[in-house]
């Protein structure tokens, strides 16, 4: 839908025509995460699992209110296997193998001003590649910032020149490019970071509120159309990054399900073994049981007897 939504040929109405069918998905998805067990336990909270994880603020958004701890049971002797995932692992994490997203706003979270678009990012060096933010100081001019841990700061102190307009500018920084085109305003921000970090803290529900946001506003200015198009291009390498995340939660639990089948045709086989020693105790048949002692007890006196005869053996006995 969000491939579909992000063609020219569409209206506004047609983009709000989808913006209402993704709502619908996003309300099916949150009851999928507060959803319960036959108990009425809350299958994706963690150990806090007696009330709704996920929770609308006042704001719209979605907040995760469970914790991340996973629930434990006891398969075997030697052997305990998680046997439920929280929602932050679902819904608000990635692979480790996530690539980077770009994100177009501001650093204080608001929308851009101009109508500077990307395209990527792109990574060409992976063992270098970083975070990055680049900041326009004017409509001919931006700084690349670094994150120190506290606040971003110019990698350098003199801003490289932007020309506005085709074709576009290719940006690159610490192994990752990214392509910028249109003309920006002072104080206008691109986000380039990798899914997961720090500065993209990932969340499946913030993902989907944004592309909803933005297909439901007009993109009547310049502005509107960049953020539009911009808005997209983070949610489609968002919402791909996420499906990998679920895929490989899916994998983590269809594992475990096949240990369990391991674990129960072994205690299976356990089983029968115990059947057949207890049965071999308690079901005796008293008939064949004296049979079997009356033979042994007629072999064990012929060996006596054969023992006593060889015992007095003597060679004088031959002289």
């Amino acid at each position: 839908m969000l491939i579909q939504a992000s063609s020219d040929t569409l209206s506004d109405v047609d983009r709000e025509a989808i913006a209402s069918e993704l709502k619908g998905v996003y309300e099916t998805m949150l009851g999928q995460a507060n959803a319960t067990d036959g108990n009425g336990r809350y299958l994706f909270g963690g150990y806090k699992d007696n009330a709704p994880p996920f929770v609308k603020s006042a704001d719209g958004s979605v907040q995760y209110q469970g914790d991340s701890n996973v629930r434990e049971q006891r398969v075997d002797a030697s052997r305990l296997m998680p046997v439920n995932d929280n929602g932050e692992t679902i819904f608000k994490s990635v692979p480790s193998g996530a690539g980077y997203v770009a994100e177009a706003k501001k650093e204080n979270g608001d929308l851009n001003d101009g109508n500077v678009t990307f395209s990527g990012p792109q990574i060409s060096d992976v063992k270098n590649a970083t975070d990055f933010r680049i900041t326009f100081t004017s409509d001919v001019a931006f700084d690349i910032e670094t994150f120190d841990g506290t606040d971003w700061n110019a990698v350098k102190s003199e801003s490289y020149t932007w020309e506005s307009g085709d074709p576009a500018q290719q940006v690159s920084y610490g192994g990752v490019s990214i392509s910028l085109e249109g003309t920006p305003v002072t104080d206008d921000s691109i986000l380039v970071a990798k899914a997961g970090s720090e500065q993209r803290e990932p969340d499946l529900f913030r993902t989907m509120e944004e592309a909803i946001r933005v297909l439901e506003n007009p993109a009547d200015t310049s502005a509107k159309k960049a953020d539009l198009r911009n808005t997209l291009n983070t949610a489609m390498r968002d919402l791909d990054n996420s499906l990998d995340n679920v895929l490989t939660v899916r994998a983590s639990a269809g594992a475990r399900l096949n240990e369990l089948d391991v674990i129960d045709s072994v205690g299976s086989n356990r089983m029968l073994n115990y059947d057949q020693t207890l049965s071999d105790l308690v079901d005796l048949d008293y008939t064949e049981a004296i049979s079997e002692y009356s033979l042994r007890q007629i072999g064990m006196q012929a060996s006596q007897k054969a023992f006593v005869d060889i015992k007095g053996l003597s060679l004088f006995n031959y002289m």
